[in-house]
């Protein structure tokens, strides 16, 4: 199940060309990531500008990519209940997810949200040990430690 916040995240973080965001939330645990398939060669540096986009959502974003962040997440939510399917679909996911379902209560989230929001989220991610996955040739890759040298 894909969640509709995370997802408008990317106007936030801006993921570098040839990278994309994924969100994977239930109830009030979840996985927010950014996804690349870099060259082997190009391994090390697509790591390096992962990681750096989410310390520099650490560090503050600015309100207007906010603003924009939030149009995008409420314009989505409501072409996603406009119709009677996409209503159903919605109460069932907020089922999975919360185990209760309220039409107001996604839109009142995401107008609450500020970039202090955004920011302390992003800080707390890089607290923990990070996770790396890799597939494909994985001698250009950094070693783990270098990368979770980078977070804490």
């Amino acid at each position: 199940m894909r969640a509709r916040v995370p997802l408008s995240f990317a106007h936030v973080v801006r993921p570098p060309p040839h990278f994309g965001l994924a969100a994977q939330v239930y109830k009030s645990t979840g996985l927010i990531g950014l996804l690349g398939t870099p060259s082997p060669s190009g391994a090390a540096a697509a790591v390096d500008a992962m990681s750096a986009r989410f310390e520099s959502v650490a560090k503050g974003i600015p309100e207007p990519a906010l603003a924009t962040a939030k149009a995008v997440a409420l314009g989505g939510y409501r072409a996603a209940t406009a119709t009677k399917s996409g209503t159903v679909q919605d109460i069932a996911q907020q089922l999975l997810m919360r185990s209760k379902a309220s039409a107001g209560d996604y839109a009142a989230a995401v107008t609450a949200l500020t970039a202090a929001d955004v920011a302390s989220a992003a800080a707390a991610m890089l607290k923990g040990p990070p996770t790396l996955v890799a597939a494909g040739p994985l001698s250009e890759l950094p070693k783990y430690d270098s990368v979770a040298r980078r977070f804490n």
